[in-house]
């Protein structure tokens, strides 16, 4: 078989500070992957893991999902069906800012624009699920001789022109208790916008929401936090891009499915049964093949999402079908999501419709800047014959759309 899919999926972290950090490991979750089928996980564009041994593989080809977890060098590894779970040591390409987690399914190694899965030159997997990704950074331990505030991050509301916009600052602190107010001050570009005095809860986190009217245009918008005695001031500054304009308007559109390869049982509960059964021994393996006092509070909250997520995978949940005994297949379905609208758009959601039912459920945290798309490749999974599919942005109107009659795509295919 030979696939026709991008074959990236990416996700990042930001890091504010790389002082003090003395350990960085990332956590990665796969479900379906096959053995003897070249995949690759990449930190911040290098490759991670070590080269698949064994006859078949490519040159210098990795296997991250191969059925075996924890073999990436830090842990042993043990054999397992259906999940693989990998933990790498990713201390020296930490860098300051974005982190880029890429997933590949493979890689188009002779050139021919396909990626084969089966014949001579085996380049990538059929199919592939990252469910979790996870970074977790250890810092050497200081006594907090002050307060810590970071500014997390940036959101901005119902930036449009014509509107009354919010800007809404997430600060933290990772320190002592402060006596005193912090200063928040905000800019757009270099003009200042406003100053405020802010008192910080004493759960450490701390909400500031700002006021804006902006007019057409693309702006930086420049947050700042400060407190008297900050131990850390490197992480009090925060930056976001965003274009000002007309309404978003976002529209959807799909292209035919395809299937990747494997049949399986939809909504068989031996199938569930299995990956549960799987993901339990693997979450207690976290705790039995740990490091002495590292990241034990880490641990366990990937290992309770160890088992939640393989029920329900995060990045797409798919929703199983109250009448799901017969035969299916997987398909992947390609969509794609533009922002033809002149400002950008707040996070959204996408749902997709098999014959009337939701099956999909797609979350754009982020939301989508004005002029991009983003495509995406959906797991469905389909019994033969001829299916009704309906795709739909933005059902519960977060965003303010210029035109919602292009949120909606549908059309009906045959499948295998």
């Amino acid at each position: 078989m030979r696939a026709r899919w991008s074959a990236i999926t990416t996700f990042s972290f930001s890091v504010s500070d790389l002082q003090a950090i003395q350990a960085a490991e990332l956590y990665t979750l796969l479900l379906a992957s096959t053995r003897g089928q070249p995949d690759y996980v990449l930190f911040n564009s290098h490759d991670l893991g070590k080269e698949a041994e064994g006859e078949g593989y490519p040159q210098g080809a990795r296997d991250i999902g191969d059925e075996t977890s924890f073999n990436a060098g830090l842990y042993d590894p043990v054999d397992s069906r259906y999940v693989d779970m990998e933990v790498f040591d990713v201390l020296s390409l930490l860098r300051k800012g974005d982190n880029t987690v890429t997933f590949q399914r493979g890689r188009d190694l002779d050139g021919d624009g396909e990626i084969a899965t089966i014949g001579e030159l085996v380049e990538g997997e059929d199919y592939l699920h990252p469910v979790l990704v996870l970074l977790t950074l250890e810092k050497r331990r200081t006594t907090a001789s002050g307060p810590d505030l970071v500014l997390e991050r940036i959101e901005v509301q119902d930036s449009y022109e014509g509107e009354n916009a919010s800007i809404i600052l997430n600060i933290r602190n990772m320190g002592a208790f402060p006596a005193t107010h912090a200063e928040v001050e905000v800019r757009i570009d270099d003009a200042l916008l406003a100053t405020r005095q802010v008192a910080i809860d004493r759960s450490g986190i701390q909400q500031v929401s700002i006021p804006w009217k902006p007019q057409p245009g693309s702006y930086t918008i420049r947050a700042r936090v400060d407190i008297q005695g900050d131990v850390d001031s490197s992480n009090n500054r925060k930056e976001k891009e965003i274009v000002v304009g007309t309404f978003p308007d976002l529209a959807v559109s799909l292209e035919e499915p395809y299937r990747p390869g494997t049949a399986v049982q939809q909504g068989d509960p031996v199938i569930q049964i299995l990956i549960i059964g799987a993901a339990l021994p693997l979450a207690s393996l976290l705790f039995s093949r740990r490091r002495p006092h590292r990241g034990d509070k880490m641990l366990s909250v990937l290992a309770c999402a160890l088992i939640l997520i393989t029920v329900m995978p995060p990045p797409v949940a798919l929703i199983s079908p109250a009448t799901g005994q017969d035969t299916s297949a997987l398909s992947l379905l390609p969509v794609t999501v533009t922002n033809l609208g002149g400002s950008d758009a707040s996070s959204f959601q996408l749902s997709v419709y098999l014959d009337g039912e939701r099956v999909i459920k797609k979350e754009y945290p982020a939301g989508l800047k004005a002029g991009l798309s983003e495509r995406s490749e959906l797991p469905l999974f389909t019994s033969p014959g001829s299916h009704a599919l309906r795709v739909v942005i933005d059902e519960e109107k977060r965003v303010k759309d210029a035109d919602r009659s292009n949120n909606m795509a549908e059309a009906t295919y045959v499948f295998s």
